[in-house]
């Protein structure tokens, strides 16, 4: 495939490929006030959304086998949801008199399920000349509730003016539900899917649940040193709660069992027990962060520095893992979901600090900084072997890239006219990152600089009009990884957009 312009100059029209989507939102937010010290508020929430979207994943174009006669499917994926989202949140907000405490409390509900029929399907190295195709229907239903409150102290009369201590606890339950099948036809919806499983055969049709609780909580002081000296300092302990991995594992591929055998040879195959990581537990994480915002004026020059340091320890990590070194053949019913299986791998503990900054030497001119830096290590490994696949700490994925930051410029032009043009541009740089499956493996780190130009209210007649680029170098970089697993023999990744140019008008009645 040439290439004539670098990564953008050439493609392959994909013959299977859409994205489709559509959103239905209803919101409402309803408040009381009690006194002029107690309010009660209530939001509601109501979403249906439906994703279809067929692409192929590993990035080449068709290949074509001559001996076979039938185009190579690397992989392709397709996806289709149907969801509806239901949830309510109630408050009761308010303070002492002298305003000395300030609180909220209330209760939350989500019940999110399927509407339709979805699922997914992935053809890995199939020839697709009379191909039976698996559309793997999979369905979640999830219900979670929670009850919390937060109080913010004013501790000037008592320690310190300006110093205010906050806390907040909240518990969650969680509950999963998941059914799965598979089909040569059509997707099912989530009671034609639970009629399937109840024949209990070994097809993957199965359904499968989980639940949990878990308390989070915050501490923390804010100290108001000076009009322009902020400090604070915050831990916090949060978690993500328990899942399911689809679809229900129970033929001999995927259990180790008798009967597990290669579809192509007849003979024996070793097969992993994938029955443990049916279900995976829930996450936590533990941080620690103390930061400092200040306002400062210095030879005509007006600033702001604002700094922050933390560290998070992860425990139970989720990894995602691809299936694809396991060997399951594509006619294995209950091969995992989208190639991956979700695994709780062991700790991870992520130190940083965040820096933002703002000069503004003249009223018309300013330059700007937002940057962080990162420093993550897999502190411990509690991943056991899965069939033929063996985990070292490099294999943990870190996504988060060391360093990242944005530096930008503004100008406004003495044109003399009342309404300001205001020329701004700003440099983005990251430096090297993984994919959330990739482990060791990285894509490079790249430059990308965008600029504007913006003329607001052009002449008081309301309208503003600006004019940008994005790109502006046309630097060729990747954005995501798609594949991007040692043991699958393509690497694929999703382009970053190339440079592109546009005018935005707006007006103002």
């Amino acid at each position: 495939m040439a290439q004539e312009n670098g990564i953008h100059g050439g493609f392959q029209r994909d013959r299977d490929g859409y994205f489709r989507r559509k959103y239905d939102l209803i919101a409402n937010t309803t408040t009381f006030e009690l006194s002029d010290n107690l309010l009660i508020k209530n939001i509601f929430g109501f979403q249906r959304a439906r994703l279809d979207i067929s692409n192929s994943v590993d990035g080449v174009g068709p290949l074509f086998s001559p001996e076979i006669g039938a185009p190579l499917v690397l992989l392709q994926g397709a996806f289709e949801l149907n969801r509806e989202f239901i949830s309510n949140e109630f408050q009761i907000q308010g303070s002492t008199e002298d305003g000395k405490l300030e609180f909220v409390a209330g209760g939350f509900y989500n019940h999110d399920t399927t509407y339709g029929p979805q699922g997914t399907h992935y053809n890995i190295f199939d020839f697709t000349a009379d191909a039976v195709r698996s559309l793997d229907s999979q369905h979640i239903k999830n219900t979670n509730k929670a009850v919390f409150a937060q109080i913010t102290l004013d501790l000037g009369d008592m320690i310190a003016p300006g110093l205010k201590f906050n806390a907040g606890y909240r518990h969650s339950w969680d509950k999963v539900n998941s059914c799965s099948a598979s089909s040569s036809e059509r997707y099912f919806t989530f009671k034609e899917c639970e009629v399937l499983a109840a024949a209990n055969l070994p097809d993957g049709a199965g359904t499968a649940s989980a639940k949990g609780n878990a308390p989070s909580y915050m501490v923390g002081l804010d100290y108001q040193v000076s009009p322009n000296v902020f400090v604070y300092a915050a831990h916090r302990h949060g978690y993500r709660g328990v899942g399911i991995n689809q679809p229900v594992f129970e033929s001999p591929f995927t259990t180790g069992g008798p009967g597990c055998t290669d579809p192509l040879t007849g003979g024996p195959m070793v097969c992993a027990d994938l029955r443990p990581y049916q279900l995976t537990g829930k996450e936590t994480v533990d941080d620690f962060e103390v930061g400092i915002k200040t306002d400062f004026e210095a030879s005509g020059v007006r600033g702001r520095v604002n700094v922050a340091v933390y560290q998070a320890n992860y425990g139970n990590i989720l990894l995602t893992l691809n299936s694809f070194p396991l060997g399951l053949p594509n006619s294995a019913p209950d091969k995992p979901s989208q190639t991956a299986l979700g695994v709780n791998a062991g700790d991870i503990r992520v130190r940083g600090v965040e820096l933002e900054t703002q000069l503004q030497f003249t009223d018309s001119f300013s330059i700007l900084y937002n940057g962080s830096l990162v420093n993550q290590k897999v502190t411990k490994l509690t991943i056991p072997p899965i069939g033929n696949l063996t985990f070292q700490k490099n294999q943990v994925s870190l996504p988060t890239p060391k360093y990242s930051g944005t530096t930008t410029l503004r100008w406004k032009l003495p044109l003399g006219v009342e309404r300001p043009v205001t020329v701004s541009a700003d440099w983005y740089h990251t430096s090297r990152f993984s994919s959330s499956a990739a482990g060791d493996r990285y894509l490079p780190a790249y430059d990308t600089v965008n600029a504007r130009v913006d003329w607001a209210d052009i002449g008081g007649s309301g309208l503003s009009a600006g004019l940008w680029v994005r790109n502006l170098l046309k630097e060729d970089y990747f954005s995501a990884a798609t594949v991007l697993v040692a043991a699958f023999p393509v690497d694929s990744a999703v382009p970053g957009m190339p440079r592109m140019y546009g005018l935005d008008l707006r007006f103002k009645w």
